[in-house]
């Protein structure tokens, strides 16, 4: 049995007829946590290299025997980068295709949804419509393990020796948020965090990232809770801590707001909320040893959150001036945030040849190219074989654009 020791946090015992927890008690701190103070409505503008800087341009090849599609997640491991698209794919970090791993379908070792992961050598998914895990072997796909689960897994980590699922707000016989499985043998250990009545009715939001490696550590959020978690393990025994609290001060989302009846669904919760000057939901962490970038919303507004870690001051971005890629463009953080993965203390940026050659195109019309040496260089670097022709096809797949923050 579990000691409550934050009166906010529950912990509890996970009773079933064939999975038995064998752990000691789990502890959970808030002692340590950061305080990380916003205020909405004091945005700034920056200029892209003074948040970025770019240190690789790829594009991605066509699997043999398949198409890419649209990619849901890119995952960097080691030198390659895996691509959950149409299917499982990985790339070397230049770009070439190397292996396919595993397939569409109901058999051993197949899939129909997924959520990526993955480290050393190793990859592993979360199948949400067949409730299990997969695990795979990077090197040359083969199957590892596979395990029904009985969790509708929105997302997955594979840490430290340990498959961490994240199970959404579906209801499972389980009724938790967090699960970690031993990886060897897939045997349940510990679950976190009680699913509220008002999560499973109508808060279903999937989030850009629920896990983000740090160092030693595995950072966790998830909707509508605004603190980021440190989780660390030793053996089978895991401590978490709160590591940032994030503070809208005035514009938080009172206590009250969420009752089990207060809405009927997640798009009348999403629609009120879009109405009001709250401040929530913080989505897509990054972290480095200098800096925290994150994304929230405020009402109808998607912002940026940069935090410095030495000077424990926060810029809220409205605006990103492009003065590296294509100089002279104003981009909304929405506009693109929804293409950034994040691994290896780096960013990826997808851009698909299409957007590339549509603003290109509309620059030469207003002849800013001809007058713009530092756009017309990086696009002859990139996309060009010769003047005013571009060697990508519009329709072929997106140009990778690593990034490393500045500052």
């Amino acid at each position: 049995m579990y000691n409550t020791i934050v009166a906010f946090l529950t912990l509890m015992i996970v009773l079933s007829a064939c999975i038995k927890s064998e752990k000691a008690d789990t502890i959970i701190d808030s002692t340590d946590c950061e305080a990380i103070y916003i205020d909405p409505l004091e945005t700034v503008t920056v200029n892209r290299s003074d948040l970025y800087e770019i240190t690789q341009v790829i594009q991605l090849e066509d699997p043999i025997d398949n198409v890419l599609g649209n990619i849901n997640d890119l995952v960097p491991i080691n030198e390659n980068l895996v691509v959950n698209s149409n299917g499982i794919f990985v790339y070397s970090d230049k770009g070439k295709f190397l292996r396919e791993i595993g397939a569409s379908g109901k058999g051993p070792g197949e899939y129909l949804s997924k959520h990526i992961s993955g480290n050393r050598n190793k990859i592993v998914l979360t199948d949400r419509s067949q409730n299990k895990i997969i695990e795979y072997s990077l090197e040359n796909g083969t199957l590892i393990s596979e395990k029904i689960t009985g969790i509708w897994g929105q997302s997955i980590a594979n840490w430290n020796g340990f498959k961490v699922v994240y199970g959404g707000t579906e209801l499972t016989s389980y009724n938790d948020k967090l699960f970690f499985f031993e990886a060897e043998t897939n045997r349940y250990i510990d679950s976190f965090f009680e699913l509220k009545e008002y999560e499973w009715k109508y808060i279903n939001f999937f989030d850009k990232t629920n896990f983000f490696t740090f160092r030693d550590s595995l950072r966790f959020l998830y909707s509508f809770d605004n603190t980021v978690y440190s989780i660390h393990s030793k053996e089978d025994r895991f401590s978490i801590s709160k590591r940032y609290c994030i503070d809208f001060n005035k514009h938080e989302i009172p206590k009250d707001f969420f009752q089990p009846d207060a809405f009927t669904d997640v798009l009348e919760l999403s629609q009120t909320l879009r109405e009001t000057n709250y401040a929530f939901r913080i989505m897509g962490f990054f972290e480095t040893d200098q800096s925290v970038m994150f994304m929230f919303q405020h009402g109808s507004k998607l912002r940026m959150a940069l935090y410095s870690k030495k000077e424990k001051e926060v810029k809220v971005i409205e605006h990103i001036a492009d003065d590296v890629l294509f100089e002279g463009v104003d981009i909304e953080p929405r506009d693109e945030f929804f293409s950034y993965y994040f691994g290896n203390d780096k960013i990826y940026h997808l851009i698909y040849p299409y957007e590339i050659i549509e603003l290109l195109a509309e620059k030469t019309k207003n002849g800013e190219l001809d007058s713009d040496e530092k756009t017309r260089a990086f696009v002859q670097t990139h996309f060009q074989d010769k003047p005013g022709h571009y060697k990508m096809d519009p329709d072929g797949n997106p140009f990778i654009f690593v990034y490393e923050l500045t500052n």
